[in-house]
Order: C-alpha cells, then structure tokens, then sequence
C-alpha cells in the first residue's frame, strides 16, 4: 500500500475514498457516514463493507478507525 492510502481519521479515509463513491458503493446514507465522520469512528458492523470497499480499491483497512477496536478514539483531530 502506498503511503496515500493509509488513513489517520475518518475525514482523511473519506478523503482518500472518495467519500461519494463509498457511499454508493457500501449503501451507508450520507447522514450516517456524517454521523461516522463528526464522532471519528465507524460502527463496528461496517467492518465488512468498509474492508470490502478498501481491498477494491487499493486502500489500507482502516481498522483503528472502529468503535471497538483497541485503538479507536474517536473524535477527528482538527
């Protein structure tokens, strides 16, 4: 994976996702991935979706970016 794909917040994933064709591609509405966006975490049952998105296009799973995992903090930094 180049360095371009590894995320930091959700904003960044979104960012590098192509926030638009995530969401068409995955079915999660723009208010949820909002809602994902503004709290800095991916619900956990995403997992699949987001990991199926990423290995499609190249991206690095972002998986400290799930409620859950060890290393989620949630809240994007500024």
């Amino acid at each position: 994976m180049s360095a371009e794909s590894r995320t930091e917040t959700v904003a960044n994933f979104l960012d590098v996702a192509d926030r638009v064709q995530f969401q068409k591609e995955t079915g999660f509405s723009v208010q949820l991935v909002t809602r994902a966006k503004r709290v800095g975490l991916f619900p956990a049952h995403w997992f699949w979706a987001v990991r199926s998105y990423c290995e499609k296009h190249g991206i690095e799973v972002p998986e400290h970016l799930f409620k859950g995992h060890p290393d989620a903090s949630g809240k994007d930094a500024a």
